[in-house]
């Protein structure tokens, strides 16, 4: 994660801090750096050589609206509780918004925990997933956030909330974003947690399913023989799961073991051999099985030529018709007035005095900007 957690200062006037959230995407020093060219006046864009001048507009535009609340917010929320974050208007929250939110939440929570406040502490931790569930269901995608693990934390709070049901709808989701906006890289591993939350759901077939695809795929892949020999254990299938531990230890022999697996291998190994002893404990189709055993015998160099988008297609039926998020636009997220962001820089208690400074001095209220570039025409206007 490239984002900083917790609550960073930037030594601007009147204390002003930028929002965070464990999600973020980007440095809270590229946002700094990208305000800053915002407020002095200068072409979006142009000092941060891999952003454009509309991605960094939706940056700006998105980070000094959740810049806003979190200093109107932070530090006295468990006080205001939940109301603290109503506002007039009906324009629509931007994600990164929301994702600040949550982390304020979360703040929320952890304040009402230490004062031993568990029925508090129970309706922030409820409240914060609601929000962050608020951020995935959006019809856009901000680029200041790394989604793939905002749906993975929601689907693993689904499934310890015994709804593994919507663990699948939230993983699915993650898979189709994955595709969408990072090239399917990680597709393997959404695949695999599918595989697992089809199998918590009762659904094991479905999950023996994923996994054989997965096999066919990518018939090298040690962490896909390491996944699935877990899972079959698991479920209650100790011969199965015995043959992929065994498939995946005879990989590690033939290529290495640069990832370190050998020793779990052996222990699922010795595992599902002790379980052998007392039979299958999951009821499953024989064409299953068959289809498992046909992938784990794929040679190790094979592979299957679909894309990854196709294997997904292939294992995941409904695949065409989940929701997809699109790009964030400028026309999204509007710029605010340049002149009301300063003013609130400035901060209340700022003191103008009575001599003000050239154009070309520091501004007197100590951003470290020139005046022109700062408070001249604010204070023209008065």
């Amino acid at each position: 994660m490239m984002g900083g957690r917790g609550n960073v200062k930037n030594h601007r006037p009147g204390g002003w801090e930028h929002a965070v959230s464990r999600y973020m995407s980007v440095t809270v020093e590229l946002v700094d750096v990208l305000q800053r060219d915002f407020l002095d006046g200068r072409g979006l864009g142009e000092s941060v050589a891999h952003i454009d001048a509309s991605e960094a507009s939706v940056i700006v535009a998105e980070s000094l609206e959740a810049d806003r609340l979190w200093n109107r917010l932070a530090g006295r929320t468990f006080l205001s509780g939940p109301r603290a974050f109503e506002e007039k208007g009906d324009r629509p929250k931007s994600d990164f918004r929301i994702a600040a939110e949550f982390e304020l939440m979360i703040r929320m929570a952890e304040v009402a925990r230490r004062v031993k406040d568990r029925g508090a502490q129970q309706n922030c931790e409820e409240l914060a997933m609601a929000t962050l569930k608020e951020v995935l269901r959006s019809a856009t995608a901000s680029p200041m956030l790394w989604y793939g693990e905002i749906f993975l934390d929601v689907a693993e709070a689904a499934a310890a909330a015994d709804d593994p049901a919507e663990a699948q709808m939230w993983v699915k989701r993650a898979l189709a974003h994955e595709l969408r906006f990072e090239g399917g890289r990680n597709a393997g591993l959404l695949l695999t947690d599918l595989a697992r939350f089809s199998v918590s759901a009762g659904d094991v077939e479905r999950g023996l399913q994923v996994m054989a695809g997965l096999l066919r795929h990518d018939p090298g892949n040690i962490w896909a023989y390491n996944a699935t020999a877990l899972l079959l254990d698991e479920s209650g299938l100790p011969d199965i799961s015995a043959e992929a531990a065994r498939r995946g230890l005879a990989l590690l022999e033939a290529e290495g073991d640069p990832e370190k697996l050998r020793g779990q291998m052996e222990m699922i190994l010795e595992s599902a051999t002790a379980s052998r002893a007392q039979g299958p404990r999951t009821t499953v189709a024989s064409a299953v099985l068959d289809e498992l055993r046909a992938a784990l015998q794929t040679d190790f160099d094979a592979g299957k030529p679909p894309s990854v988008e196709g294997l997904c297609c292939e294992v995941v039926p409904d695949f065409d018709e989940i929701p997809v998020k699109r790009p964030l636009k400028p026309s999204d997220v509007p710029l605010p007035d340049r002149e009301e962001i300063l003013e609130e820089l400035a901060g209340p208690s700022t003191k103008r005095p009575p001599r003000l400074p050239g154009r070309n001095a520091p501004c007197w209220c100590g951003s470290g900007r020139k005046y022109k570039h700062c408070h001249l025409r604010q204070d023209q206007r008065r």
